[in-house]
């Protein structure tokens, strides 16, 4: 950590940090929090804002995902980069969704009991005041067997590292 005050213009050196905090730590906040610092210097690598917005989505915090994909996009120029970020934006927006959805299944499993049938039943219920739109123009899907929320256009989860059910 020191090496990042000596030298606050190296990306790599808090990209380590934050590779060190996730993957050997566990602690996914404080690794995104790493990676995102290392995303907005100067020389780092193309992929590194998307990740660091997967880590922070996956480690509960898409509101940060956001604020950082904005800061992002007001600072470039470049169409094609402001592409991407625009699309990681929506995908971060669906983790969002997907989680204030899960929360308020949650809430109505608690109180009723059982699981809604539709998701509308959670507005109707008062567990969410609306339903969110997708942003890429498809909706959202609950399984009412087992209360999953899912997205129709991205059906997976956004993840940094995904662990096998089944080794190879």
């Amino acid at each position: 950590e020191k090496g990042t005050d000596a030298n606050p213009e190296v990306w790599y050196i808090p990209f380590l940090l934050g590779y060190n905090y996730y993957f050997l730590l566990g602690d996914p906040a404080k690794g995104a929090e790493y990676i995102m610092k290392a995303a907005s210097l100067p020389d780092r690598p193309a992929y590194l804002p998307g990740l660091a917005t997967r880590m922070a989505a996956e480690a509960g915090n898409p509101n940060t995902a956001l604020v950082f994909l904005e800061a992002r996009l007001r600072e470039t120029q470049d169409p094609e980069m402001r592409e991407v970020l625009a699309n990681r934006m929506k995908k971060v927006i669906i983790e969002q969704d997907l989680r204030i959805l899960e929360s308020a299944v949650e809430a109505y499993r608690t109180q009723h009991r059982t699981i809604p049938a539709r998701l509308t039943d959670l507005v109707a219920a008062g567990a969410l005041p609306s339903l969110p739109q997708e942003p890429f123009g498809g909706d959202y899907r609950l399984d009412s067997k087992t209360g999953s929320v899912s997205s129709s256009t991205h059906p997976e989860r956004l993840r940094t590292f995904f662990k096998r059910k089944k080794p190879i």
